[in-house]
């Protein structure tokens, strides 16, 4: 082998080893910050992530606004404070300590939405807001992300449906029975405690039928 090809060899096997090691440098350094994004539920044919979950609760701010109790807030059974309080991980390792019990008011807004936002109306006007509370009527609506009006449209279906309503607890807690009852969902893989999983079962189960019981089912991996 004559030397100009040799050294045409040494070159490329040099030039080889240079990228190789520089792309894996960059897929190590992408590894080390990137943030895992979970499956945590799946419902009416859509999967719900964890950035989808982080979204809502930075969302509930907007609800602030309100000068009477939200509605909504007596359907999840949380008020926006102790929604907007909970710390959720921001990664999946994250939900090995995180109760399970604050996972399901999401799930319960996501079947309201099926509901209430399927009528086909997408935007509040300005005396409607008002109607909300004083800052509420501040609200420029064009401005808004999608899931704030969504928040918004689905108080303002609440009230709308149960504002001549006695016993309104009661009513909304029937109505969130039934919506459990018409939209199933499906519990995805997050790795958790035993005991965890165990109290997780209890809370996503408790006050629900028997077909939404079958209809849950948490990851068996540790």
């Amino acid at each position: 082998m004559k030397v100009k090809e040799l050294l045409g060899i040494l070159s490329l096997a040099l030039l080889f080893n240079f990228l190789f090691g520089l792309s894996s440098s960059w897929a190590e350094v992408e590894l080390k910050t990137s943030k895992v994004d979970q499956a945590l539920f799946r419902l009416s044919g859509q999967v719900f992530f964890l950035s989808d979950v982080l979204s809502v609760q930075r969302n509930f701010k907007i609800l602030k606004c309100l000068e009477k109790k939200s509605y909504l807030s007596i359907y999840l059974d949380r008020s926006i404070d102790d929604l907007l309080k909970v710390k959720i991980p921001e990664d999946a390792p994250g939900f090995n300590s995180f109760s399970p019990s604050n996972l399901l008011p999401y799930i319960e807004l996501e079947k309201l939405k099926i509901s209430s936002l399927g009528r086909g109306r997408d935007q509040l006007q300005v005396q409607e807001l008002l109607g909300l509370g004083k800052k509420c009527g501040k609200v420029i609506w064009k401005t808004l992300q999608t899931g704030e009006k969504a928040l918004f449209l689905t108080e303002v279906y609440l009230r709308d449906r149960f504002k001549k309503n006695e016993d309104l607890g009661g009513s909304l807690k029937e109505l969130k029975n039934g919506l459990n009852v018409k939209e199933n969902h499906e519990v995805l893989s997050f790795k958790m405690s035993p005991r965890l999983k165990k109290k997780f079962n209890k809370v996503m189960t408790e006050g629900m039928n028997k077909d939404v019981k079958q209809s849950v089912r948490p990851d068996e991996s540790n």
